[in-house]
């Protein structure tokens, strides 16, 4: 599981991906810009073994304490309202018909 949390904090800008910091981890992937990324190819990714990991887990997994899920929650829903008008454009963009070809 490690490496598919790493693989998607090198490979997509367009997904905010962390882990909470709980007995086992909590992974955490949503749309929106990451707050950062990691710098690592692919094929070391594949080779990326779990003492390599361990050692610097925290940049790896950007883990996050519990208590940053119920902060970011309320700045969200803050945000939410504040964009509402945004999301019925969207909406009213994808219920519009296709043009033909």
């Amino acid at each position: 599981m490690y490496r598919a949390i790493v693989h998607l904090r090198a490979n997509r800008a367009d997904l905010e991906v962390f882990v909470l910091d709980t007995d086992h981890g909590v992974g955490i992937v949503r749309r929106g810009a990451p707050l950062s990324t990691v710098e690592i190819d692919i094929e070391r990714i594949a080779a990326l073994d779990f003492a390599e990991f361990a050692a610097r887990r925290e940049y790896w997994l950007e883990l996050r304490p519990v208590s940053f899920r119920r902060m970011a929650g309320a700045a969200r829903r803050a945000r939410l309202s504040a964009q509402s008008r945004n999301r019925i454009h969207v909406l009213a963009a994808w219920t519009s018909p296709m043009p033909s070809v």
